[in-house]
């Protein structure tokens, strides 16, 4: 069987993965880890086989560039999106909450939209969804595995006929929150 995991180009996200992809390889499957080209090195210093697609993530300028994307799109300045010490208010984001009260459809549909409008933009963007989606219909995987922020796993899995599946590496804060959205 083919498997192909889709990971950003955070080592975080990767190792997360390394796991079940050598399970997989010592099992006999074709294992391969897709990312952006700035997660290449660490793909293959984990011992496994690496396709670069897309452009560089460039993670150091990643944070900055949502920062600045929020602030541009939101016409937020000042106390509306830094809190103290210089940091950005976090709660724009949080797809932690548990609160019943506080999970309004507001609340809700802001932190998903900041997180699909300005984030996933970014770390899957629409030269990683393609190159993705390519090499997919060209190596033809039997099986997707992506991790939790990366969609573009899921686009190109369903373009190339492949099974896919999400691979949790903590709580599934994003399956929560959508869940609340649809209810």
């Amino acid at each position: 069987m083919r498997v192909l995991f889709t990971t950003i180009a955070a080592p975080t996200h990767l190792h997360a993965q390394v796991p079940l992809a050598w399970a997989l390889r010592a099992a006999g499957h074709d294992v391969r880890v897709a990312s952006q080209p700035d997660l290449t090195e660490a793909i293959t210093g984990a011992g496994l086989t690496a396709v670069a697609v897309g452009p560089p993530l460039g993670a150091d300028r990643w944070s900055q560039d949502v920062v600045e994307e929020v602030a541009e799109r939101w016409e937020f300045t000042g106390d509306e999106l830094w809190g103290p010490g210089g940091r950005m208010r976090w709660e724009l984001f949080d797809l932690c909450e548990l609160r019943r009260q506080r999970l309004t459809y507001d609340y809700v549909q802001s932190v998903l939209t900041a997180w699909t409008s300005l984030d996933h933009q970014l770390s899957c963007s629409a030269g990683m969804i393609d190159d993705l989606v390519a090499f997919t219909q060209d190596w033809r995987p039997d099986l997707v595995v992506r991790d939790p922020v990366t969609f573009a796993g899921s686009v190109a899995a369903i373009a190339s006929g492949a099974a896919h599946a999400r691979l949790l590496f903590g709580l599934d804060v994003f399956g929560h929150m959508r869940s609340t959205y649809l209810e």
